[in-house]
């Protein structure tokens, strides 16, 4: 089950379809931190601005490294202003790791 849920948010994201959007926004509150890093991968793939919102929620609860450098990538991807601030509190806390930083940073000059 939980592979083929990993494979579903990966084909969605591949798709490019944005009629995927809310299904992907769901899957960013799945128990498997994987499926939530796959989900913020398809959300920044899909570029959807109806995910960055839920993208800044999860970066204000997630703990796993690979899946909050993961949403700052989709945010980066997005391109909305209101991601700025919190990518900029990512790109200045020295407790994040440092590829999560850069990724900050990088999405920042995409905002």
């Amino acid at each position: 089950k939980r592979d083929e849920t990993v494979q579903r948010v990966y084909a969605l994201g591949e798709s490019g379809d944005p009629a995927h959007v809310p299904e992907l926004v769901a899957a960013l509150n799945h128990e498997n931190g994987n499926v939530r890093r796959l989900a913020s991968s398809a959300l920044g793939k899909l570029r959807d601005p109806r995910a960055v919102e839920p993208l800044i929620a999860l970066l204000s609860a997630e703990e796993m490294p690979q899946v909050r450098q993961y949403a700052v990538k989709a945010l980066g991807g997005i391109g909305d202003p209101r991601a700025t601030a919190i990518l900029e509190s990512i790109a200045d806390d020295e407790r994040e790791m440092e590829y999560t930083r850069k990724a900050a940073r990088n999405a920042l000059e995409r905002t």
